[in-house]
């Protein structure tokens, strides 16, 4: 398929996302559920009273994505926490998204991470085990770093817990020499990556600009015009 895509047209512009969850090799079922598939299940498929059985719900992580999973569950649970390593001050997630939470009610663990999801008898989510952070140098994301403290894992109870811990691109199944550069284009001739699949996880709004910003590169280079702006 993605081979005929490049021998049928000049140029392609792959825009997959960032598709594939981080679990950190916790298994998902019983109470622990991967964020995006979360947001699919209560916005897509409508499972919300698959979720009214739960009284406390843990969401783990910082981004955009935690606090969209934090604001769909605290509208089913009434009582629901993001536990997040560092401060506010290095919460990736928009200033806004994070006010919007607060205001719905979802309260914010700061500089504290989950090290393990503990189960009862029957094998479901009964709470996580918890280390304090301190916060240390410049790290080369551009935010302080964070180290554990020394001595401080607690439990915090809860029996539902949504991992929002980043998401990774998998491009082979379009083709296994396509790879991200430096630059939007890829490894291979007239082929370029955009959007999460190049950056990461971001928001749409900066995968739209992306997408504008190589069509008229792409323009410009087939028809030798300087695009307008």
């Amino acid at each position: 398929m993605f081979k005929e895509l490049q021998a049928n047209y000049d140029y392609v512009v792959v825009a997959i996302g960032a598709q594939i969850e981080n679990t950190f090799g916790f298994e998902t079922g019983n109470g622990v559920v991967a964020g995006l598939t979360l947001l699919y299940d209560l916005n897509i498929n409508h499972k919300q009273e698959d979720f009214k059985k739960y009284k406390k719900a843990i969401v783990w992580g910082g981004g955009n994505v935690a606090m969209d999973c934090a604001r769909s569950l605290v509208r089913i649970i009434d009582d629901v926490t993001i536990v997040y390593r560092r401060s506010l001050q290095e919460m990736p997630a928009s200033p806004a998204e994070i006010k919007a939470c607060e205001k719905e009610g979802v309260k914010i663990a700061f500089l504290n991470n989950i090290k393990n999801i503990l189960k009862d008898e029957n094998g479901n989510v009964c709470g996580v085990q918890v280390a304090k952070m301190e916060l240390g140098e410049m790290d080369e994301s551009g935010r302080a770093s964070c180290h554990e403290v020394s001595d401080s894992l607690f439990t915090m109870d809860c029996d539902l817990v949504a991992m929002a811990i980043g998401q990774k691109v998998d491009f082979t199944p379009l083709n296994s020499d396509l790879k991200t550069t430096d630059t939007h284009a890829s490894t291979l001739d007239n082929v370029f990556i955009i959007g999460d699949a190049f950056t990461g996880p971001k928001t749409i709004g900066s995968a739209v600009m992306e997408g504008k910003k190589i069509a008229k590169e792409i323009i410009g280079a087939k028809y030798d015009i300087i695009p307008p702006r």
